[in-house]
């Protein structure tokens, strides 16, 4: 569990809720805000659509919905809505992404994921493949989804 206190972030110098990040071999431990804690690579876009974007999951011969949460270059996160909770998914299991998403760009294709994490209904993947899209793109993917078009 993250510890969380009112602190000054010291890398972006902003005063907010910050997260103890322990140090490591030659490296100090240190305080930093949400933005600067996040490890990502790229940005993750949320979809707000109160979970009405349903995509499609191709694992192993199975064909199944899931409402996306969040996009971002790399992967997604998703959620199995009840109808299809008799989904078994396990970690490292290998599947594909279809976005469904209108003028989508090369996400008009199966995109090749990897499941890295699972936490009751909701997953996250793993790209395996580039999807060819700059962070602008995405945002501007997810920020169509986001006005509930």
């Amino acid at each position: 569990m993250a510890v969380l206190s009112e602190k000054t972030c010291r890398r972006c110098g902003k005063r907010a809720l910050c997260r103890f990040t322990p140090g490591g071999p030659g490296r100090a431990s240190t305080w930093l805000c949400n933005e600067c804690s996040d490890r990502r690579r790229h940005p993750r876009f949320v979809v707000k659509t109160g979970g009405k974007h349903l995509c499609v999951i191709k694992k192993a011969g199975v064909i199944f919905m899931a409402l996306l949460i969040d996009l971002s270059v790399e992967g997604a996160q998703l959620e199995i809505p009840e109808e299809f909770s008799f989904v078994n998914l396990s970690v490292d299991e290998k599947v594909e992404f279809f976005g469904q998403f209108e003028n989508p760009g090369r996400f008009s294709r199966y995109i090749p994921a990897k499941i890295r994490w699972i936490r009751g209904r909701r997953f996250g993947l793993r790209f395996l493949k580039s999807v060819g899209m700059s962070d602008t793109e995405i945002e501007r993917i997810a920020g169509r989804y986001a006005r509930g078009d």
